[in-house]
C-alpha cells in the first residue's frame, strides 16, 4: 500500500476500510444511508395506481403516524425519549439489514420494484416491453458512470489549488464579484505562503492516496438489454422524444406530426418569415458596431467584453470569429394539457450571436419591475399577498391566459413600451440617458434579429420574441404591464372593482367586487388594447388556480375571510420522479423530498388536506423505488407545526437580495463511491494558520459534483435533423 493511501485510511479521511469488512457498504452509503438506527414506519403498500387517493384510509393513517413523534439513537447509547439502549457494535439493526437486502437486488429485481412506468406514447411505433422499461426510468435518470479518470482527478485538484491561490492573491478584496465578466483560465496565480502551499500539497497527496479506492468500477442500474434498446430507440428516426410541457412526462410522438407541427407554426408568415441563410458575419459586425458606440456612450468595459467574449477563439476578435456562433434551434415540447395536442414553441439561443446581449439586457431591465405591480415572480409571492387579504363573499374571481403571448408582442410596440420604463429610471437618475440609448439599441438588434433553423432551413422571427432567450421573460412581463397601465387610462372607472389584479407572465387572476357583467366589461377592454393579444378567460364564484396553487372559499374562509389553499396537480402528471437506482448523490434525493415535503406544507391550509398530498407522495416514491427505510427519516424530520416558521423564512426571502458567495469548491465528476470520502475534513483549513484566518470571509472548503449525463442526453436532441 503506498503510504500515502495508508495515512488517507489512518486519517479517517475514507469511511470504509474495504469491502470485506463490511459488505455492499459503497451500495448503502450511496442510499443516504446514515449511522443512526430508526424504527421501522408505517408500510406503505404499492401498486399498478402510483398516484393513490389523497383520502385514502391507510395513506392517511400512513401520514398521521409518521408526522408523529420518532424516536432515534443520538449516538450516545441514549433514545429521544430518555430510555437507554445498548450500543450494537457487531450486530445491524433491522433497518440496515433491510437495506443491505434492497441493495443486494439485482438490477432486474430494482427495475420490477417500478410500479409507475406511464409513458405517453403518441406514435405509430409499438414500444418494446425493454424501451418502456428504459422510458419508465425518466429523463433524468442517470447511469451508472463509469470509472472516474485518474487524470480528470488530478486537473481537478489543480483547479482546486489555483482557487486557493486566487484567493490568497486577492485577499484583501471585499469587492463584490462582476456579475459579467470574461474568465481568464489560463492565467496563473503566483505560489502563496509556505504553509498554504503546503497545505495544497497536503491535499494533493491525500486526494492521490483515495485514487486507488474510489472510483473504480460500480454495480450497473441499468441492465445492458434496457440500454441497448434505448440506444436503439435514439436512432430510430421515425419518432421523436421529448419531455411534454409542464412536466407531464416523457411523450413519444411520430416524426411526421412533429415536423409537420413545426412547419404548421413556422409557417404563419406575421410571425416568421423563411430565409435563404443567415448572415452571422453581418450580425457579428453589427453587434461590434454597437459595442463601439456604447463604449462612449458609458457602458462598462466589463459588460461589453461579456457581450463580445468569443466562444471559441482564447483571446479578442480575430478574422472569422463568427464562425463559432449557431443559429438559434426551434424546437417543440408537447402540450398535452391541450386539445388536441399542440407543440409549444422553445428556441435554444446556446452560442448564438446575441446569447450574452440577452443576458445583459434581461439583468438590466430586471428594475423596471418595480414599475408592475401585477407582476408575480412565483405562486408563494400570491399566497403571501391573499393571506393579509380579506375576500367578501360576492367576489368573482376571474383568470386568464394569454394565447401564444412570446410571438404576439410586435416588436416595435415592445421596443417602444421598454424605451419608456428606461426613461422612467432616467428620471428617478438611476441610468444615464446614453445608456437608456444604447440599451434601447442593443434590444433592437435581439428582437428584430432573431433567426431560427428547423430542419436545415432557417427563418427570420418578424414578429414577438423567441422563448429561450433570456430577455424573453422580463420582455413580456413589461409589455404586459403596459398594457396595465393603458387599461387604467382608457376604462379608469373599472378599477374600482378591481380587489387584487396579479400576473405571473401571461397568466392572471383578478379578484373582482362588481357584477358579472362588469368583469366581462373588463375583460373585452383589457383584451382589445392590442389587436394581436388575444385572451382565454373563466370566471368562478368559489375558487380559482394559478399555477400549482387553488384557492378557494372553504373553512378557513368562512372563519377569517381569508381564501384556503391547497397544492394544484395537473391531471396528467404521471410524477416520474428520478428513481431510487439512479446515480444521483444521496443527498440530491433527500433534498428533492424534503423541498417537496415543504412545497406541500406551505401550500397546504388544512393539516387535513396536507396528509392527503403526503401520503400521495410516499406512495408516488415507493413506486419510483423508494424504500422505506430510505423515505421514513426524511418524512419524520419535517412537521406541519413548521408552517408558520416556513411561511415567515419564504415571505423574508421574496425580496431579499442574494448575497454574495466566496466558496472554494473542489469539483469532482460524480461516483457513487465519491461519498464515502470526508472531504469536509480532508479540505478543512489548518486550525490556527495566520494565512488561513486572512480568508475567513470565505465559506470551509468543500466539495461538489459534476454530474454524469443523464438519459436526456441520450434520448432527446434540439436539432431536428
Amino acid at each position: 500500500m503506498m503510504p500515502s493511501r495508508a495515512k488517507s485510511i489512518r486519517d479517517g479521511f475514507y469511511l470504509h476500510l474495504s469491502a470485506a469488512a463490511v459488505p455492499s457498504a459503497a451500495v448503502l452509503r450511496d442510499s443516504g444511508v446514515a449511522a443512526a438506527t430508526a424504527p421501522p414506519g408505517p408500510s406503505v403498500s404499492t401498486g399498478p395506481s402510483a398516484a393513490a387517493a389523497p383520502g385514502a384510509a391507510a395513506d392517511g393513517a400512513a401520514a398521521a403516524a409518521a408526522d408523529g413523534p420518532v424516536e432515534a439513537d443520538t449516538g450516545d447509547g441514549v433514545g429521544s425519549r430518555g430510555r437507554h439502549r445498548p450500543r450494537r457494535r457487531l450486530e445491524e439493526s433491522d433497518r440496515e439489514r433491510l437495506l443491505r437486502r434492497f441493495a443486494r437486488r439485482s438490477v432486474q429485481e430494482v427495475a420490477d420494484k417500478l410500479t409507475n412506468v406511464a409513458v405517453h406514447n403518441l406514435s405509430r411505433r409499438r414500444l418494446t416491453e425493454d424501451e418502456l422499461t428504459g422510458l419508465a426510468l425518466g429523463l433524468k435518470f442517470i447511469p451508472t458512470p463509469p470509472p472516474l479518470d485518474r487524470g480528470r482527478l488530478s486537473q481537478a485538484v489543480e483547479q482546486y489549488q489555483r482557487r486557493v491561490r486566487l484567493a490568497w492573491q486577492f485577499r484583501d478584496s471585499r469587492r463584490p464579484v462582476p456579475r459579467f465578466r470574461v474568465p481568464r483560465p489560463s492565467w496563473q496565480p503566483d505560489p502563496g505562503p509556505p504553509e498554504v502551499e503546503e497545505y495544497l500539497a497536503e491535499v494533493a497527496d491525500r486526494v492521490e492516496g483515495l485514487a486507488g479506492l474510489i472510483g473504480g468500477p460500480a454495480r450497473p442500474n441499468i441492465s445492458s438489454r434496457v440500454r441497448g434498446a434505448l440506444l436503439g430507440l435514439s436512432r430510430d428516426r421515425s419518432v421523436v422524444i421529448k419531455p411534454a410541457d409542464k412536466n407531464l412526462g416523457i411523450v413519444v410522438l411520430d416524426r411526421d406530426w412533429y415536423e409537420g407541427e413545426a412547419l404548421r407554426q413556422l409557417g404563419d408568415r406575421a410571425v416568421y418569415e423563411p430565409v435563404a441563410a443567415v448572415p452571422l458575419r453581418s450580425l457579428w459586425q453589427q453587434l461590434c458596431r454597437w459595442a463601439e458606440q456604447a463604449r462612449y456612450a458609458g457602458v462598462p468595459p466589463q459588460v461589453l467584453d461579456y457581450i463580445l467574449q468569443p466562444r471559441t477563439p482564447p483571446t479578442g476578435v480575430s478574422a472569422g470569429v463568427w464562425e463559432q456562433f449557431r443559429v438559434c434551434r426551434f424546437y417543440l415540447l408537447p402540450k398535452l394539457h391541450k386539445t388536441p395536442v399542440a407543440g409549444r414553441p422553445i428556441c435554444s439561443s446556446t452560442l448564438w450571436v446575441f446569447e450574452h446581449a440577452s443576458a445583459v439586457l434581461d439583468h438590466h431591465l430586471r428594475p423596471l419591475l418595480q414599475f408592475s405591480p401585477a407582476h408575480l415572480p412565483d405562486s408563494l409571492a400570491l399566497l403571501h399577498q391573499l393571506q393579509d387579504l380579506s375576500v367578501p363573499a360576492d367576489a368573482l374571481f376571474l383568470t386568464y391566459d394569454v394565447e401564444s403571448l412570446y410571438p404576439s408582442i410586435p416588436i416595435d410596440a415592445g421596443i417602444s413600451c421598454i424605451e419608456r420604463w428606461l426613461f422612467r429610471l432616467v428620471g428617478l437618475g438611476r441610468v444615464a440617458v446614453r445608456v437608456a440609448d444604447a440599451l434601447v439599441q442593443l434590444l433592437g438588434l435581439v428582437m428584430r434579429q432573431n433567426h431560427l433553423e428547423f430542419g436545415g432551413r432557417f427563418w427570420r422571427q418578424v414578429r414577438g420574441t423567441a422563448m429561450g432567450t433570456p430577455v424573453a421573460v422580463i420582455y413580456a412581463v413589461l409589455f404586459m404591464a403596459w398594457l396595465d397601465e393603458r387599461l387604467l387610462e382608457t376604462e379608469p372607472e373599472l378599477s374600482q372593482f378591481v380587489l387584487l389584479h396579479r400576473r405571473f407572465i401571461d397568466d392572471g387572476v383578478v379578484i373582482w367586487t362588481g357584477t358579472r357583467e362588469r368583469l366581462l366589461d373588463w375583460v373585452r377592454a383589457f383584451g382589445g388594447l392590442e389587436q394581436t393579444i388575444r385572451l382565454t378567460h373563466e370566471i368562478s364564484t368559489s375558487h380559482f388556480t394559478l399555477l400549482d396553487i387553488t384557492f378557494s372559499k372553504g373553512e378557513l374562509w368562512q372563519r377569517t375571510a381569508v381564501l384556503d389553499t391547497s397544492t394544484f396537480q395537473k391531471p396528467l402528471n404521471v410524477y416520474q420522479y428520478f428513481p431510487f437506482s439512479s446515480a444521483h448523490p444521496s443527498h440530491c434525493k433527500r433534498g428533492f423530498i424534503l423541498g417537496e415535503l415543504q412545497r406541500y406544507i406551505l401550500r397546504e391550509s388544512s393539516f387535513r388536506g396536507y396528509l392527503g398530498i403526503r401520503a400521495a407522495f410516499y406512495s408516488r416514491l415507493r413506486a419510483r423505488g423508494y424504500p422505506d427505510a430510505f423515505l421514513q427519516p426524511i418524512f419524520s424530520s419535517i412537521s406541519y407545526a413548521r408552517r408558520p416558521e416556513l411561511l415567515a423564512r419564504s415571505r423574508a426571502r421574496v425580496e431579499r437580495e442574494q448575497e454574495e458567495q466566496r466558496v472554494l469548491p473542489l469539483v469532482l465528476d460524480f461516483h457513487p463511491s465519491v461519498q464515502q470520502v470526508r472531504w469536509g475534513a480532508l479540505l478543512e483549513f489548518p486550525t490556527g494558520a495566520p494565512a488561513f484566518e486572512q480568508l475567513s470571509h470565505y465559506r470551509a472548503p468543500f466539495v461538489s459534483y459534476r454530474a454524469p449525463p443523464s438519459l436526456r442526453r441520450v434520448l432527446v436532441r434540439a436539432a431536428f435533423r
